[in-house]
């Protein structure tokens, strides 16, 4: 039990170091951009882009707007199957009611 506890606290403190790691290296990079940008080297954005368009990516994209045009297409073949039963059903009634004079 000790063990484990011992574990679970050391696992957690790792965790937290690697995190204040991972935003120090992020700090750096963007002080190394700033610094870049103010010294003119590289030619280097300085302006802001929001983090949804820095995570955009094409292939995803491209990949959902398939794959909701075959859904849509799916879901268009079914409501054609069912209006056509519908009209099955509706000849047949048509039919009934024409053959036994029942209204």
């Amino acid at each position: 039990r000790e063990r484990t506890g011992f574990r679970a606290l050391t696992d957690s403190i790792k965790a937290g170091l690697e995190h204040e790691a991972e935003i120090g290296r992020e700090q750096e990079r963007g002080q190394k951009d700033r610094s870049q940008a103010a010294n003119g080297g590289n030619k280097r954005r300085t302006y802001m882009i929001a983090d949804e368009e820095e995570a955009f990516s094409e292939t995803d994209m491209f990949r959902r707007i398939f794959r909701l045009s075959f859904l849509n297409t799916i879901q268009r073949r079914h409501i054609r199957q069912h209006q056509k039963n519908i009209e099955v059903f509706e000849q047949a009634f048509a039919t009934i009611k024409s053959s036994t004079g029942i209204s």
